[in-house]
C-alpha cells in the first residue's frame, strides 16, 4: 500500500475509499473529543490544586516526607 516515502512522514498510503475515509474521520473526531475532555479535566484539577494551595503543603514540616514519597521526584525540594 505504500507508494513513496516523504522525509519525516513515513510511508504514504494510497487513497482509501469512501467507507474507510468516513471511518477514519469518525476516529479522528472521537480522538479529538477525548483529547478535549482530557484537557478540561486537567485544567479543572490544576485549578483545584491551585485553589487548595497544594504547593504550600510540600514546603511544610508536618507529614511532608510521606507525601513527598508518594509524589516521587515531583515532591522533592531542590537545595543549594
Amino acid at each position: 500500500m505504500a507508494s513513496s516515502n516523504e522525509p519525516g512522514q513515513g510511508p504514504v498510503l494510497e487513497p482509501v475509499g469512501r467507507v474507510d475515509a468516513v471511518r477514519l474521520t469518525e476516529q479522528l473526531r472521537a480522538a479529538i473529543g477525548e483529547a478535549r475532555r482530557a484537557a478540561v479535566v486537567l485544567a479543572q484539577r490544576v485549578r483545584d490544586a491551585h485553589r487548595a494551595r497544594v504547593w504550600w503543603l510540600w514546603g511544610t514540616a508536618g507529614g511532608v516526607s510521606t507525601r513527598r514519597a508518594s509524589w516521587g521526584s515531583a515532591g522533592r525540594r531542590r537545595t543549594g
